[in-house]
């Protein structure tokens, strides 16, 4: 939680007018009393995984033998609060505001709305604590609500209510019922599923942004992907460093659908992290979107332990001569092998950048080296990609190999086009890293009009 830079500069342009230099010694805790403003004197981490700096401001609130802290959003809300001065900042041992209880729970003097603050930088948005079921359901403590001005409250935008749903959407999301549970995976996992989301009504999204939580990194993931009905929709998102989210644009998701959200992880080991669709307005669509926000997925752990690598290689002919109206034709083979750890083979994705009109390359299948059926297709799509999703996935002892085959119905209306297909540089497996060693096409397929009789 990168913030509160411009309270640093205030307060070092506060000490150049007056004249005087304050060097900051730690403070005894016991030298903090309720309403001081304190800083922390090193960067730490909150359970929640928002990292707080030595410029960030707090006010505490002790109550009986509870002590809390509120972050100052910035410094036109601290200048709001006449009794507030900047040289009254009392610097005081990271550990022991780490050691306060965070509250974000506030209500305007003269309001009786209770509303929940999430900061974001120098801005952040407050939901609505709608009634007193909400308050208890999130197991809330009245003695951390602290009571604030208008200017601070509406220095916060407006979100989603903390438990109601929003009324009116033809549209809503909710978590799928086989969500991944709290689990811990591979650290450098690849094809992770960190939530699932169930969209019911009618509609189209068009875009979402996913943000990261927990006590965990940006840095522990590579790439961030979403899936329906365990096609990838788009190539991979980066996480924002600064604000923790991954917009997704372009998306083209029809309700009613389940969507994944995937991840390539390269994490530091002990690292906690998950996602979250945090309010309303992380969602555009066509249609009115409706949800009980935020929705959190649950945390996965990372643990010390590589994932397995395989090793992905072209096998038998590098190119096929096929009639036109073949069925079942083989059209190409690869060869899995995996290396340093057994490995679990759950989908491939492969892109075609040949000639052939792609949506006539009908009815593929998926088979094993002794010719069982393990996943199917019913065409390329119009984008080239074809995916093949295995139902019961193949588990790889370490250092063995498997070879598979792809077949179709080749329905192509001229002669002389071609298939040539590629497995993508970025493919997925279920816990375990693949090492793609080359990028030659997996096979080239030249298609050739019958003869006539």
């Amino acid at each position: 939680m990168k913030k509160f830079i411009s309270i640093s500069l205030a307060i070092t342009t506060v000490m150049w007018l007056v004249g005087t230099y304050f060097v900051y010694a730690p403070v005894a805790k016991a030298a903090v009393v309720d309403g001081d403003i304190v800083s922390p004197d090193a960067t730490f981490t909150d359970a929640d995984g928002n990292t707080y700096y030595p410029y960030d401001v707090f006010i505490v609130k002790l109550v009986g033998t509870k002590t809390f802290k509120r972050l100052v959003l910035n410094p036109q809300v601290f200048d709001s609060y006449g009794h507030l001065k900047w040289s009254n900042i009392k610097k005081i041992a990271a550990t022991t505001v780490a050691g306060y209880t965070t509250s974000s729970l506030t209500r305007e003097i003269n309001d009786t709305k209770v509303y929940k603050l999430v900061p974001d930088g120098d801005t952040g948005t407050k939901q609505w604590v709608e009634d007193l079921a909400c308050f208890t359901s999130k197991a809330y403590d009245w003695d951390s609500v602290y009571i604030i001005n208008a200017t601070d409250r509406d220095n916060y935008s407006t979100g989603a209510s903390v438990c109601g749903t929003v009324s009116g959407g033809a549209m809503t999301l909710s978590l799928a019922s086989d969500t991944p549970g709290a689990a811990t995976v591979p650290k450098n996992a690849y094809g992770t599923t960190f939530m699932k989301i169930n969209i019911s009504g009618s509609g189209t999204i068009s875009q979402m942004t996913i943000t990261r939580k927990g006590a965990g990194s940006v840095e522990d993931f590579d790439d961030l992907y979403i899936y329906e009905n365990n096609i990838r929709l788009t190539t991979g998102r980066s996480i924002s460093s600064a604000t923790s989210k991954a917009t997704f644009i372009g998306l083209g998701i029809n309700a009613p659908t389940t969507i994944e959200i995937v991840a390539d992880l390269s994490a530091t080991a002990g690292n906690q992290d998950y996602f979250s669709i945090e309010s309303v307005s992380d969602v555009t669509a066509n249609a009115t979107v409706g949800g009980s926000f935020p929705l959190n997925g649950n945390p996965l752990s990372m643990s010390g332990t590589d994932a397995g690598t395989l090793t992905v290689e072209r096998s038998g002919s590098t190119a096929y001569n096929v009639d036109i109206g073949t069925q079942e034709a083989e059209i190409s083979a690869f060869k899995l092998t995996s290396n340093t750890e057994g490995a679990i083979f759950k989908r491939i994705q492969l892109f075609n950048s040949g000639d052939v009109t792609n949506s006539l390359i009908t009815n593929l299948k998926l088979k094993d080296n002794e010719g069982n059926t393990v996943a199917t297709a019913s065409k390329i799509g119009d984008g080239g990609y074809v995916t093949f999703v295995l139902s019961t996935p193949y588990s790889l002892v370490k250092g063995t190999s498997r070879i598979f085959h792809i077949y179709a119905d080749i329905g192509a209306n001229k002669p002389d086009r071609t298939i040539v297909l590629y497995l993508e540089k970025l493919i997925f497996w279920q816990l375990a890293q693949p090492l793609v060693t080359e990028c030659k096409p997996l096979s080239l397929i030249i298609l050739v009009a019958p003869q006539l009789p």
